[in-house]
């Protein structure tokens, strides 16, 4: 008896390539245009998937909720500890290494520049008379 061919498994259907232009109404348009939304972005909640003006708010204040993608600082070990040690937060100091990357006179340098902006002006001489 010969044995019976493997049955082919279903594949999922490739998701539709996306063309580019997104139903929207105009009132979504000009909002999206304002607020410089990618309105391929927007879940579209109007007939056949059309975004609304209410659908561009929506995510304009979703995305304002969303929490900040964390900021990857490029500094030496150094740098890292002084930083620490001073109370700096990295992602603030300028840095002028290779790269980029902050070196441990990066982060002198910005504490001495926000010591000196933290002191008073001196006090004018008084005015010959």
């Amino acid at each position: 008896m010969a044995a019976a061919a493997p049955t082919p498994t279903p594949t999922a259907a490739p998701p539709p390539a996306k063309t580019g232009f997104v139903p929207a109404s105009p009132a979504a348009r000009r909002l999206a245009k304002e607020k410089n939304v990618d309105l391929a972005q927007v879940t579209g909640t109007g007939a056949d998937g059309m975004v609304s003006e209410a659908d561009v708010l929506r995510f304009v204040e979703e995305q304002a909720k969303a929490p900040a993608a964390p900021v990857e600082v490029l500094a030496t070990s150094a740098a890292r500890k002084l930083a620490q040690e001073r109370g700096v937060n990295l992602a603030e100091v300028p840095g002028t290494g290779s790269g980029g990357r902050i070196t441990e006179q990066d982060v002198l340098a910005f504490v001495e520049a926000r010591a000196g902006a933290a002191a008073p002006a001196p006090a004018a001489p008084p005015a010959a008379a």
